[in-house]
């Protein structure tokens, strides 16, 4: 870890207790200079969602303080959220009500479908990592989320908490959207108790298929299908049943007042009673027809939900996992929550497993030893790098120690490119997703850089200024350069080449720049060329 963003750390946040330490991370109770409780996470990994979430913020989600990325180290500081761990309601064996779960699956599918949009998937929504702040719930712990790659065909085998994981979790496919509504399913139906019997059942079955196909294909899918529910619908079957007793009731009752009426009258009238008799007979039994119906029906509807469980012996080979009926499992202890001071000693059970390096994008770093902050070179300054379509322009400039003003690049547009683009005979518009230039800014200074700002000059003499907000050290930021339809007229289009130029320069107050300027050159070459 970058020797600044330690002594930013060391400078901001005071450590109280170490939570948890393992070869995967450290996670600490601390203070801020407030005097505030915070969470202080050091992951040695990166590409984690925290950067997301801090720039992304949501009711169910953690507040991000603090998040930077430097030398295969995350360095995270959240809020410090107090609350009712789910995973004590269940040790206590306070189970929650059929509304307080649904009321935390719809609030869940709110805020999973906000990282799911960005192709963030949680892969532990666990008791452990859910805590209840009156009725608003909270989901903790992204330290082994992923990005959906769509180019793979399975995953990063045996991550996630045992009994809750889905089997594509294990090593039988890739997890997507689909694998957090399985985690959601099986956490909330181990909430609800064993003998919960309830209308929200058929719905957590469906989310917990074994098969990905067979479970709702997105949250907001699942929050819909809750909320159309009706479950007044049983009211009306009732009502239905007791109006057709009462109307069964009033035909029996006018069924003796007419016999007995007619068996005061002639022999004559024998036949129409006998065809009221069997009128009657044949509603009877159609009522009782269907009330069996109604009842096999109600019967149907209260059948047990299985509970599911992984083996520890299925983990290790290649067939998918058996459903057994013993009851599922509790998770650890969660990592980056404790309970309100004074705190209890947590246990020192690792929830941190190792991600398979070719299918997970997250990349692991073993722990360093202690080093000697002396002995590292303390990188004072600003460093800003420029972007197209994701690839790095003026990478030389690295090789020098001091900010290098003349860089440039060049790219060559052929005429049989840029003729599609004409609007004239003499004028070009150049197309919106054409150009997608960026200026990543990070800050490797031990202090915090202030007005960042970058100023474009395109080549028709325009001039547009882009502001960030302040750089704390080890913070990044992505300026997207703007590109709205920009039009060049130039009579020697076709005739020579054509230079349009483009002048990024970057600015600020805090520390020494590299990387200030540069110049991004399109060359439309002439017919021919």
């Amino acid at each position: 870890m970058n020797v600044n963003v330690n002594l930013f750390i060391e400078s901001k946040f005071k450590k109280i207790k170490l939570l948890k330490q393992s070869d995967k991370g450290e996670v600490w109770l601390a203070a801020n200079e407030s005097g505030n409780v915070v969470i202080l996470k050091k992951i040695f990994a990166v590409g984690l969602p925290y950067k997301f979430i801090k720039k992304n913020p949501h009711a169910i989600l953690p507040k991000i303080i603090y998040c930077a990325e430097i030398d295969n180290e995350t360095i995270v500081v959240e809020e410090f959220i107090q609350g009712d761990n789910l995973y004590d309601r269940l040790q206590r064996k306070e189970y929650l009500t059929q509304e307080e779960i649904r009321n935390i699956i719809l609030q869940l599918c709110d805020g999973l479908a906000k990282l799911h949009s960005q192709g963030i998937i949680h892969r532990d929504i666990t008791p452990s990592n859910l805590i209840l702040q009156g009725t608003s719930i909270k989901l903790i712990d992204f330290d082994i989320a992923r990005i959906v790659k769509g180019d793979k065909s399975d995953d990063t085998h045996h991550l996630g908490t045992k009994g809750y994981a889905p089997p594509e979790q294990y090593g039988f496919g890739q997890t997507d959207a689909r694998s957090d509504i399985y985690t959601l399913g099986v956490t909330m139906t181990t909430l609800l108790g064993n003998d919960y019997n309830g209308y929200l059942k058929k719905f957590l079955s469906k989310c917990t298929e074994l098969d990905p196909k067979n479970r709702y294909q997105s949250v907001e899918q699942l929050k819909n299908a809750i909320l159309n529910y009706r479950p007044q619908q049983k009211l009306r079957k009732i009502l239905s049943a007791a109006v057709s007793l009462i109307v069964i009731w009033g035909i029996y009752c006018s069924y003796n007042f007419f016999r007995e009426f007619q068996s005061s009258n002639a022999e004559g009238n024998s036949d129409e009673v006998e065809i009221l008799e069997k009128t009657l007979e044949d509603k009877i039994v159609t009522n009782q027809k269907n009330n069996y119906t109604d009842n096999v029906q109600k019967r149907s509807d209260n059948y047990k939900f299985p509970e599911i469980a992984i083996p520890e012996s299925q983990l290790s080979n290649s067939q998918p996992p058996v459903i057994q009926s013993n009851s599922l499992p509790l998770p650890s202890k969660p990592s980056n929550q404790v309970n309100p001071l004074p705190l209890p000693q947590l246990p020192e059970q690792s929830t941190f497993e190792i991600p398979d390096l070719q299918q997970n994008p997250i990349v692991p770093a073993m722990p360093k030893p202690q080093e000697n902050i002396s002995n590292e070179t303390v990188r004072n300054y600003v460093k800003v790098e420029y972007y197209d379509s994701g690839n790095r322009l003026n990478a030389w400039v690295d090789n020098w120690d001091y900010d290098i003003t003349n860089a440039g690049t060049i790219q060559y547009i052929k005429s049989n490119r840029w003729k599609n683009w004409q609007v004239g005979s003499d004028g070009l518009n150049i197309p919106d997703n054409y150009l997608k230039l960026q200026a990543r800014v990070i800050n490797y200074s031990q202090n915090a850089f202030y007005n960042p700002q970058l100023t474009i000059t395109y080549g028709n003499g325009e001039t547009k200024i882009l502001s960030g907000k302040t750089l704390q050290p080890g913070e990044e930021m992505t300026f997207d350069i703007p590109f709205d339809k920009t039009k060049i007229y130039n009579s020697d289009l076709g005739n020579s080449d054509v230079k349009y130029v483009i002048k990024l320069n970057f600015s600020g107050t805090g520390a020494e720049i590299r990387g200030t300027t540069t110049d991004y050159e399109l060359l439309f070459l002439k017919i021919g060329e």
